[in-house]
């Protein structure tokens, strides 16, 4: 019985060989290609995940640099809109004064058309008036040819005197 138990687990052991050589050419026939078809497809996607890693390093990057210069113009920006709200400022103020300066002159301008216009008036209304009364006065006042004749010598008189004053001047 020894040499059968012998032979009995020589081919027991055969078998097992047989077996595992058999899995072996089965698993490296179909199951590792699979299995590097598989590893191959997790490499792929790993380095692609790796390559929009990179990507979205070099796009951050640029977006910082983006945001730095956008910061830059903005501070430009900024000054400048302070100069010309300065600039704004300091000409409201010119033009105000201006605007004051004018209104004063057209103020005094209407003053003096007023008291030119008022005059005007006074002169076409009171004028005639003050001649009319000054002629009918004279004419009351002279209406005597005696009182006439004394005042037209008297100015003659003077007339005379102012005129060899005149002579003695020159």
């Amino acid at each position: 019985m020894v040499a059968s138990d012998v032979i009995f687990f020589l081919f027991r052991l055969f078998n097992l060989a047989i077996i595992i050589i058999g899995a072996a050419y089965l698993f490296y026939r179909y199951a590792l290609k699979e299995i590097r078809s598989k590893i191959k497809e997790r490499q792929t996607f790993f380095d692609q995940l790796r390559a929009q890693e990179r990507e979205s390093k070099r796009k951050s990057v640029e977006i910082k640099r983006m945001i730095t210069d956008q910061d830059t113009l903005c501070e430009a920006l900024q000054l400048k809109v302070k100069r010309w709200n300065a600039s704004f400022n300091t000409r409201k103020q010119e033009e105000q004064a201006n605007q004051q300066v004018r209104q004063e002159a057209i103020t005094q301008l209407v003053k003096i058309q007023n008291y030119s216009y008022i005059k005007m008036q006074l002169e076409h209304t009171i004028t005639p008036l003050v001649l009319n009364k000054a002629e009918e006065d004279l004419i009351d006042q002279y209406a005597d040819k005696a009182i006439n004749q004394a005042y037209v010598d008297n100015v003659i008189e003077k007339m005379d005197v102012s005129s060899s004053v005149a002579q003695m001047r020159e």
